[in-house]
């Protein structure tokens, strides 16, 4: 599916150099090539074409096999191959990558691939529940924990803040287009179905009724963040911090003296530097789904010992983005003398990187190596588990090469892997990054081999220590 967008000028939906010469003649794709929805006819939109029937020509000869939505090909194809202005074994041809996928699909033995009685008697199962608690348990990054707040303890008394606690209809996020409020379990249920010794207060609590939660309970908890409108496609914000009234709610929290564990639910980083501040604990939850509550106690109850990483980058002001951990170099790096690549009124480096997650058990890395050998790099580091608790850490490993055909990368992830660590325990993890996988495209979209000095890392983040070194 080619991008909404323009490269140097031309739309992707009609532009042949893409779609043809490079992901076709260059890279030997033979499958389907199918349109954003509604992309043909926005290329009008763009000023690519006059109109729709123009739009229809250009894309179909740039290779568009099939339009999503627009009609346009509905509408015109028939008349532009009529005419001339397309040639018919150019319609075949479009025909023909459709067909084929079809094919192999089984669509023509079985066109319909459900039915509702298949769907009633399948969705929400009780095993299927559990995989989407998993699925939920293991996303959830902890991205402070300070004091130890976290896990609750046995007998803790919770005084539970906030909309989204409540709000069963956030849980699945953006895009969930069938998912239904009903079926999910909210903070709120969750804390009642446990037993728990809590009180749900939701987010307007006045002075007086805050004050008093506050002063019968060991730790104060608050859902906040965005609400699944906020984020997803076509949901841009110019400003990612948790907005005002939350973060009034956050401030009032605080000044209690009580430790608060904040709960964020969000579907993008969030530029939240004040709200790490004033947060005991900070556990970043996402969207995570019709097992929402049930995965959120399990975290913070200590059922589960918290193994996620951040996918992404949490900046520490909107100003930075965009901000992402492999990003090239400059000619003059991020530093603090004056002409280097850096913000007056903000830091360089992120609040929370690429790769970031905590655990309730700590972890160190020691015994780094990295050898060249003829099958790739091979990179070794020991992971001792130096907490009291059993737990599983993602490993990561990144490369830098020093230079190339046109600028690389600060810092690329070329492996990871999940190991469980029992306290006290060490493993050795080997990672083997293949030539192969070192290989980048230069200006013209060649392929061409890493060479020169290649710098390894290895730990928990993107921000891993050097392990070595190897000239290619």
């Amino acid at each position: 599916m080619p991008a909404f967008n323009d490269i140097n000028g031309l739309p992707c939906s009609v532009n042949r150099w893409l779609l043809r010469d490079i992901l076709r003649e260059r890279w030997g794709f033979n499958g389907m090539v199918i349109s954003d929805a509604n992309a043909i006819a926005e290329c009008v939109a763009h000023g690519i074409a006059a109109n729709r029937k123009e739009a229809a020509r250009q894309a179909i000869l740039a290779g568009m096999d099939m339009d999503m939505t627009s009609n346009c090909y509905m509408e015109c194809l028939q008349e532009l191959v009529e005419s001339g202005e397309v040639p018919e074994h150019v319609l075949d041809e479009a025909a023909g990558d459709v067909l084929r996928l079809k094919f192999e699909l089984g669509l023509f033995d079985h066109p319909y691939r459900t039915t509702a009685d298949r769907e009633q008697d399948t969705l929400l199962r009780s095993e299927y529940r559990a995989v989407a608690r998993e699925a939920a348990i293991k996303s959830i990054v902890l991205l402070k924990n300070e004091n130890n707040v976290l896990p609750l303890k046995s007998k803790a008394k919770v005084a539970l803040f906030g909309a989204l606690a409540a709000d069963k209809g956030q849980m699945t996020g953006a895009w969930a287009v069938g998912g239904k409020a009903e079926d999910c379990v909210s903070m709120v249920e969750a804390c009642a179905a446990r037993g728990l010794c809590w009180q749900y207060c939701g987010s307007d609590a006045d002075e007086a009724a805050l004050q008093a939660a506050a002063e019968t309970s060991d730790v104060l908890v608050a859902a906040v963040g965005e609400t699944k409108e906020e984020s997803g496609e076509a949901a841009s914000r110019a400003d990612i911090t948790v907005n005002e009234e939350q973060m009034t709610l956050i401030r009032k929290l605080a000044s209690t003296g009580k430790p608060v564990i904040v709960v964020l639910f969000n579907g993008r980083p969030l530029a939240i530097p004040e709200l790490h501040e004033l947060a005991a604990a900070v556990v970043e939850a996402w969207h995570p789904g019709v097992e929402a509550g049930n995965a959120i106690l399990d975290i913070l109850c200590g059922d589960v010992n918290p193994s996620g990483k951040l996918t992404t980058t949490f900046p520490a002001a909107t100003g930075q983005c965009p901000m992402y951990y492999a990003h090239i170099n400059t000619g003059r790096p991020g530093g603090k003398s004056k002409f280097t690549s850096k913000y007056l009124d903000a830091p360089l480096e992120p609040l929370y990187p690429f790769g970031y997650g905590l655990s309730y058990t700590t972890y160190a890395y020691t015994g780094r190596k990295v050898e060249k050998r003829e099958d790739g790099i091979h990179v070794f580091v020991s992971v001792t588990n130096t907490g009291g608790r059993d737990g599983d850490e993602i490993v990561q490993c990144y490369v830098q090469q020093m230079t190339g055909r046109r600028v690389r990368p600060v810092r690329q992830l070329k492996d990871f892997t999940k190991i469980s660590l029992k306290a006290g325990e060490t493993k050795t993890v080997t990672f083997v990054v293949p030539f192969a996988g070192l290989c980048y495209y230069d200006w013209e979209m060649k392929e061409m081999p890493a060479e020169g000095i290649l710098r390894i890392y290895a730990g928990g983040d993107s921000q891993a220590e050097l392990v070595g070194q190897v000239v290619l």
